[in-house]
């Protein structure tokens, strides 16, 4: 009984969490491969600064490119799954 009920909740869990990376991938541009500071904060639907402090705290990578800093799409979507709220009913 405990292992189907055990079983039913890491299958949705998983399910959840498929569907959040699926989410958050088709909400970035095709194209784009990376993004500058601000244009990935503004993806993500935060200020540049916290991105900024996200990466210093080393919870998202980025890369230097001729000065400014370069988000790769893959770590954006990363940063997305790590913060995500499992709602807890």
């Amino acid at each position: 009984m405990i292992e189907g009920y055990l079983r039913d909740l890491v299958r949705d869990a998983v399910r959840e969490a498929l569907d959040a990376r699926a989410d958050a991938e088709a909400a970035m541009p095709a194209s784009a491969l990376s993004f500058w500071e601000p244009q990935a904060a503004e993806l993500i639907g935060i200020k540049a600064h916290a991105l900024r402090d996200l990466r210093r705290k080393g919870l998202v990578e980025a890369v230097r490119l001729g000065g400014r800093i370069c988000y790769r799409r893959e770590s954006l979507v990363a940063l997305l799954e790590q913060q995500r709220i499992d709602n807890e009913n």
